[in-house]
């Protein structure tokens, strides 16, 4: 009897708690946006996935070797200089660093890009993070620094490298609000020295510290904007993008390639008649960064978590509900402002984190496994979306989380030689050989 009372009582304490978080959780959904809760309007996705990976099956190959090798953390994107051997990447520390590829497991710090003056602008609440990274004909690196713009870098393998913040991210309130995210970078060189930028710009809601939450609440307020550094011209020539993520120049110099994250599509821009076609989409898994192959002709698009509609993950599901999804992203967010909270009165680092984790809903990925794993995939397609060739795994972390494929020259002319990045704590430089 005394445990049947016992059990009478726990109902009840659940049930009448149950009302209250319920009713709790209906204001969280449809309140409106006010100090304490974010305003946003999560949308449902309507791009499926695909019913099997038969197209990406025909054409795929299995590594000849794999090696993790420089163990940088968060080796975003990579360039190659051929002059010096060296591959530059950036980390999540905010340094940039060099790799011998004659000697890959070693590396070297270099510089950050962002100093003290321009932290302090922002009262240090924004961290340096380079992520996008391209040489161009000359030599000079342009950094994507998603918080503060576009650098440029000369003498980058000396001790006296010159920086340059050539586009600041401020710059775009002029076109109404200002952004918070860039991603990635295309350069065009003119003939007077100068160069076109060209910027996927995520977010004007959301900055770098908050990919999650940017996912979750499908902000699809994404552009592509273009920027002129000799008459500091800036206009937007794609828009109502879902997460925009990378670019790549098509090979006649007459485009662009552009891997739409949210969406898991990829959209063929060409500047002759300034339009935007859809050159593939309901792709298995989110496309991130995409680069040329040492042909120059075709490209490398890296995928993350390759998946049909047979094996979802919980955040496919959770894509077709988006009132659970301002639930939870407006919940997780007034968590970590009650832990923020705290922390300015009692100065406990720990709640600190917490309120971070929380606010940029990474404590996702240490509850559910699948928002941080299965395996990844590497597609290498021509300028028309034909497969060419995959490398893929759908569980495992060997190819988890890859960011960006770099092919580089082989010593073997048989071989082909590929070094991937991630932006993925716990994930070092990773190296592939592959057969021709």
């Amino acid at each position: 009897m005394a445990i049947c009372n016992c059990f009478r009582k726990f109902l009840n304490f659940c049930f009448k708690y149950s009302l209250v978080l319920g009713v709790v959780g209906i204001a969280i959904i449809f309140a409106p946006s006010v100090n304490f809760l974010l305003d946003i309007e999560p949308k449902s996705l309507t791009v499926p996935l695909p019913n099997s990976l038969r197209q990406f099956e025909t054409n795929k190959v299995q590594w000849k070797s794999f090696e993790n090798v420089a163990s940088i953390t968060g080796p975003d994107s990579i360039v190659y200089d051929a002059k010096t051997h060296q591959l530059i990447t950036g980390s999540e520390d905010g340094y940039l660093y060099s790799v011998d590829v004659n000697d890959d497991r070693k590396f070297k710090k270099l510089f950050k890009l962002v100093n003290d003056e321009l932290m302090a602008r922002f009262q240090y609440k924004r961290r340096p993070r380079p992520i996008g990274l391209r040489f161009d004909s000359k030599g000079r690196l342009f950094v994507c620094e998603p918080m503060f713009g576009i650098f440029k870098v000369e003498n980058v393998f000396t001790d006296k490298p010159k920086i340059e913040l050539i586009f600041d991210i401020e710059k775009t309130s002029q076109l109404g609000q200002t952004s918070v995210f860039f991603d990635d970078l295309l350069v065009e060189e003119k003939q007077s020295g100068g160069h076109v930028i060209y910027v996927t710009d995520v977010s004007r809601k959301f900055s770098f510290q908050y990919v999650m939450t940017a996912i979750l609440s499908s902000d699809s307020d994404g552009r592509i904007l273009r920027y002129d550094t000799d008459t500091g011209k800036l206009d937007i020539i794609m828009s109502n993008l879902f997460f925009p993520n990378s670019m790549e120049m098509l090979p006649d110099n007459n485009g662009f390639l552009l891997t739409e994250t949210g969406n898991r599509t990829v959209w063929k821009y060409t500047f002759n008649d300034q339009e935007a076609r859809v050159l593939m989409t309901a792709l298995p898994g989110e496309p991130d960064n995409i680069r040329f192959s040492l042909n120059g002709k075709t490209f490398w698009m890296a995928l993350l978590r390759p998946r049909t509609k047979n094996n979802p993950l919980l955040i496919d599901h959770m894509m077709s509900l988006p009132k659970l999804r301002k639930l939870l992203v407006r919940s997780f967010d007034l968590i970590g402002i009650v832990f923020d909270r705290l922390h300015r009165i009692t100065s406990i680092s720990k709640l600190q984190c917490l309120s971070k984790q929380f606010r940029s809903m990474e404590i996702l990925n240490k509850v559910k496994d699948d928002f941080a794993t299965g395996g990844g995939m590497l597609i290498e397609i021509d300028s028309n979306g034909r497969i060419i060739r995959t490398v893929y795994q759908t569980e495992g972390t060997a190819l988890a989380w890859p960011t960006e494929a770099r092919e580089i020259p082989s010593k073997n002319p048989d071989e082909r030689l590929l070094y991937i990045g991630s932006f993925r704590p716990g994930y070092p430089i990773r190296k592939i050989i592959l057969n021709k």
